[in-house]
């Protein structure tokens, strides 16, 4: 099976305040690369409209080794797996100018019909196009499916919440989708980390691993709670709407930053 592969120079908006890639924004390219893909392929990007049907994004899991490429080029290489005719593994490394793979990723997909509101296989022929001929892993694809553990991150139960937080929906944050875009969730989550007057969690620590599972669309207008728990290193949230519906649950691994 080939590859995709596209090249993307970090930018200063991509970055923070300490030049560490922004992992909203990672996850933006991550969606970028895989847009360029499936246009590369000869599919319209709204191609699954006329077949009545439509991707919705159930998990990310991705995982970082380094950090600061600012005004760097990094390499995504990407294949899809489809898995039974359920669901859809879109796998990613990242690699930097050396060739040195910084980073991998997975995402889950799930297709919905559109009159039935429910659940629907993959067509064939959508998974025979992403695929090719060659239906076989290569050696470098086989490693990276087994590093990453696809299970779907569970609610955990009985959690001692350290901090919550109200965040309202802007009016920027709503996609073409006419829902809030999917990488807002790990601003409202980090952004539960810091209080007015404190933020030195953030300040002092970087995500490197992230694992964000979509329960529910949030739709324009309203607001959200987000709530954390830390505890070390690995934060986790739960993020709702405001009449109480949970939306995402999410897992965060951090370490700490070489501040200069």
């Amino acid at each position: 099976m080939r590859d995709f592969e596209k090249s993307i120079k970090i930018d200063y908006r991509d970055v923070d305040r300490f030049s560490d890639i922004r992992f909203d924004s990672l996850l933006q390219m991550l969606g970028t690369v895989s847009m360029y893909h499936t246009v590369g392929i000869g599919f319209e990007p709204d191609y699954m409209d006329g077949l009545g049907l439509m991707w919705v994004l159930r998990q990310w899991k991705v995982r970082l080794e380094e950090t600061r490429y600012y005004a760097r080029d990094l390499r995504f290489k990407t294949f899809a797996v489809f898995d039974k005719g359920v669901c859809s593994y879109r796998y990613y490394s990242i690699l930097d100018d050396t060739d040195k793979i910084i980073g991998t990723a997975v995402a889950q997909w799930l297709v919905i019909d559109l009159e039935k509101r429910r659940m629907a296989r993959i067509p064939e022929s959508i998974a025979e196009v992403y695929i090719g001929k060659d239906k076989s892993l290569t050696k470098d694809q086989s490693a990276i499916v087994e590093s990453i553990d696809t299970e779907s991150l569970r609610r955990r139960r009985d959690v001692s919440w350290t901090s919550e937080k109200v965040i309202e929906v802007r009016f920027g944050e709503i996609d073409p989708n006419g829902h809030v875009n999917n990488v807002k969730y790990v601003e409202w989550a980090m952004e539960t980390l810091k209080t007015p007057l404190d933020e030195s969690f953030l300040v002092e620590n970087h995500p490197l691993e992230l694992t964000i599972v979509y329960k529910k669309e949030k739709m324009p207008l309203g607001h959200v709670v987000s709530k954390a728990c830390l505890t070390g290193q690995d934060s986790y949230h739960e993020i709702f709407d405001e009449d109480g519906t949970l939306l995402s649950i999410i897992e965060m691994t951090w370490r700490q930053r070489e501040l200069q």
